[in-house]
């Protein structure tokens, strides 16, 4: 087994079963994991690589699906007209992605009740049958928050 690792950007190309590997420069890491001398040598080139690169998470299924993320959503009645576009014209789609938008006043972990409810929401993900990742930014809402304010004021 080989791991090709660059730093710049590459192009990965299969054409009548080969695979190449065009590597515009940067670093260049190449590994090989050889497997030694084991009877049971896909598994031990295997382990090798995970011990090389530091053990490995099974991620869900779904997260290597398709992916559809958007800035600018104002309610669930657009996120769910987005679903109804992808099943109307037949396109694969696992996940929705939401920016800050679903949030009440930018504030994190906080959903905006009345744009997004909690129940439509549930039941768009359901009738769809998808995934959705809401973004949350990591910022500090100031809101006019009274000890915000005296500090600038000071």
């Amino acid at each position: 087994m080989v791991l090709l690792r660059s730093s710049n950007a590459m192009d990965v190309v299969i054409e009548n079963q080969v695979l190449t590997y065009k590597v515009i420069g940067g670093v260049i890491d190449l590994n090989f994991f050889l497997g030694g001398d084991d009877p049971a040598f896909p598994e031990t080139v295997v382990k090798q690589y995970h011990t090389y690169v530091g053990g490995w998470i099974m991620h869900p299924f779904w997260a290597f699906g398709h992916h559809q993320s958007q800035y600018g959503f104002k309610n669930a009645q657009e996120m769910e007209t987005v679903l109804a576009n992808y099943q109307s014209h037949d396109l694969i789609l696992d996940v929705i992605w939401s920016d800050i938008d679903y949030m009440k006043d930018y504030v994190d972990f906080i959903i905006d009740d009345a744009n997004f409810p909690p129940s439509q929401m549930n039941n768009m993900l359901q009738t769809y049958q998808k995934r959705w990742v809401p973004i949350v930014d990591a910022g500090i809402a100031i809101n006019n928050n009274p000890y915000f304010n005296k500090s600038i004021e000071e």
